[in-house]
């Protein structure tokens, strides 16, 4: 059996021993020795292949088909030298079976090879031009020469040049290298034909970035009924492999694309042993990988899935597993995007935790905004991370533990707005967070109630408030009375009831007019409304005392300073309940009520100095009081 070979190297290729054989133990081409070739006894299947003339490099002979010119490389039975072909000038690649393994056996698997590997045309698959015996008898395969370096080397030799422009981004490069074997090989098996022996070293990428998956001598067709041996690379090969029981199908060659897979990842054979025994057995178990965290968790699950015991667990093909790898290429970005999101979110909590650990709030506002930037980085980043891979799940849940935290952060500043904001953005929403922003908005809505009403008293009870207005109604008021008055003692009239009643009354209405002109300034406060209240009803108590001096009989001097002292009463009741600058208007009162006693005839000049006085001192006031600034409140 092959398991007999003694080699214990994971990556060495177990060549089925039956592989020649026919269903009776015979070699297809018979017992072969070089005299036999040389006396020209060729096997049928031998004698039916074109003669080539192969010569080496410098022969004079002009019949040469092909010289070569060195050698390339050499496996366990075969040999690859570099060739020439001269009719058409070109290089090529020879594969000829070597010397000391000269059989049978060697000479069917090299002819089993060409016709596999020739009936395969695929840009992936290295073309074979010929197929032919030299002049000696041997078999040869001539194929197209192909420079460059083997998967495998790359993969273990990181500095190799050969690396190129791919040294940033291997596991992309690597990744595509893999997606291109799979298209190899789901062509090969569109063709009945099974690899079972796919490794990194059986993969070649060319000087311009082509990828060839090479050694197909131990491929096998699907309907072929031979009796199934043992064969393909131990470090690599599925389980059933290891059964000569077993019909080999296409996900045994599913299970190589997940070994080497595997290797990109690690950097070494899926199946480790110090023996042939327990790579064997490691086979068989094939037990799930625990990769570490470097190793993305999308090609891990990949890798465990198609290197799974049983075959029906693996993904149906090459092709659906070129699309699981070509999946995560397309979400790798969204992958970065996560990662660089997720060490956003950590500096985010920490932050969010050192600023409810401050003991002062120092830079607090610096920090604060900090913290909001973060936030909105992370939001930014996992969003855009799902709009590249809708299915990202780390990446759904980042972003409900960063909206969950930047919830509870605005919850902590009285931030309701931002926090609401957030909240409507957390997908299924969070009972505990909403609980908290309804409790929130219910204490800042109280809070801002209770504002309103004190600044609704503040402006109520501001005497700055149209000021100017206020003093421009009374100035004309009092400046048209004093000038009335004036006019009367100039003419030698004298003041009698009636007319003190008729101007309190037309005074009264004027100033009652002049108030609802200027209503949206001058009635926007309680202060203004309570002083047209005392204007006008100090204007009904100069009525009233008209008319009671006209019941009574008493003299208008006495009515005069009578209303003077009334009207000293009224500005200092309101100095007391509306402003201090009130006061201010008494003495004008008083000093009018002085020369009313002491000349009693002078009525109407101690009106005009009352009103002189009085418009005065509302010229004076704006000055004393400002305008209020505050805007006022709605109606």
């Amino acid at each position: 059996m092959g398991s007999e070979q003694p080699t214990e190297d994971p990556d060495a290729t177990l060549a089925p021993t039956a592989k020649s054989e026919d269903s009776t133990g015979n070699s297809r081409v018979g017992v072969l020795s070089t005299r036999a070739l040389l006396a020209g006894e060729l096997p049928e299947a031998l004698a039916a292949l074109p003669l080539l003339v192969v010569g080496e490099e410098g022969d004079a002979d002009g019949a040469l088909d092909l010289t070569v010119q060195g050698t390339l490389g050499e496996g366990g039975m075969g040999r690859v030298d570099l060739g020439h072909q001269r009719a058409l000038g070109r290089d090529v690649a020879i594969k000829r079976v070597r010397p000391d393994r000269f059989g049978g056996a060697a000479v069917d698997a090299l002819l089993h090879e060409a016709r596999i590997t020739g009936a395969l045309e695929h840009p992936s698959i290295i073309p074979v031009h010929l197929l032919g015996r030299d002049l000696e008898g041997r078999p040869l395969m001539v194929m197209k020469r192909v420079e460059g370096v083997s998967w495998r080397t790359l993969l273990r030799e990181p500095e190799h040049r050969a690396w190129g422009e791919h040294r940033e981004d291997r596991l992309g490069w690597n990744l595509e290298v893999l997606s291109r074997v799979c298209d190899a090989v789901h062509f090969a098996h569109a063709r009945g034909v099974l690899h079972r022996d796919l490794k990194t070293e059986n993969v070649m990428v060319g000087a311009f970035g082509e990828v060839y998956v090479l050694d197909w001598g131990i491929a096998r067709r699907l309907e072929d009924p031979s009796p199934v041996t043992i064969a393909g690379t131990p470090g690599y090969m599925a389980p059933e492999a290891l059964d000569e029981d077993s019909r080999p199908t296409v996900r045994a060659d599913v299970y190589l694309l997940g070994s080497m897979l595997h290797e990109v990842l690690v950097g070494h054979t899926r199946h480790q042993g110090k023996s042939r025994e327990e790579l064997f057995a490691a086979a068989r178990r094939s037990d799930p990988v625990a990769y570490p965290s470097t190793v993305p968790a999308e090609l891990a699950a990949l890798c465990n899935r198609a290197t799974a015991r049983d075959p029906a667990e693996r993904p149906a093909d090459a092709l659906a597993f070129k699309a699981a790898v070509q999946d995560f290429l397309q979400h790798r970005g969204s992958v970065a995007l996560t990662a660089e999101a997720n060490a956003r979110l950590e500096e985010l909590s920490a932050a969010i935790r050192a600023l409810a650990a401050s003991a002062t709030d120092d830079a607090g506002d610096a920090r604060r905004a900090s913290i909001r930037r973060l936030s909105g980085e992370c939001v930014f980043g996992y969003r855009q991370a799902l709009r590249v891979w809708g299915e990202n799940g780390p990446a759904r849940e980042g972003l409900r533990r960063c909206l969950s935290e930047s919830v509870a952060f605005e919850l902590d500043q009285r931030s309701a707005t931002v926090a609401a904001m957030l909240l409507a953005e957390l997908e299924g929403g969070d009972p505990a967070l909403q609980a908290r922003l309804t409790a929130l908005q219910a204490q800042l809505q109280d809070e801002a109630q209770a504002r309103e009403k004190l600044r609704r008293m503040e402006h109520d009870a501001d005497a700055g408030v149209a000021v100017r207005q206020r003093s421009l109604v009374l100035i004309g008021s009092h400046v048209g009375s004093a000038l009335f008055w004036l006019g009367l003692a100039k003419v030698g009239l004298e003041v009698t009831y009636r007319g003190i009643v008729g101007f309190a009354t037309v005074l009264l209405l004027g100033i009652a007019g002049s108030f609802y002109v200027y209503r949206k300034s001058l009635m926007t406060n309680l202060y203004n409304r309570r002083f047209l209240a005392s204007i006008l009803a100090y204007c009904l108590f100069i009525i009233a005392q008209g008319l009671i001096g006209m019941l009574r009989e008493v003299g208008v001097d006495l009515l005069a300073w009578n209303c003077y002292l009334g009207v000293s009463l009224a500005f200092g009741i309101m100095g007391v309940t509306l402003s201090r600058t009130m006061l201010a208007m008494i003495p004008p009162a008083l000093v009018a009520a002085v020369l009313c006693v002491l000349y009693p005839h002078r009525v109407v000049e101690s009106l005009a100095v009352w009103n002189l006085g009085a418009a005065v001192v509302w010229a004076l006031l704006p000055r004393i009081q400002p305008a209020s600034e505050s805007p006022a409140p709605p109606a």
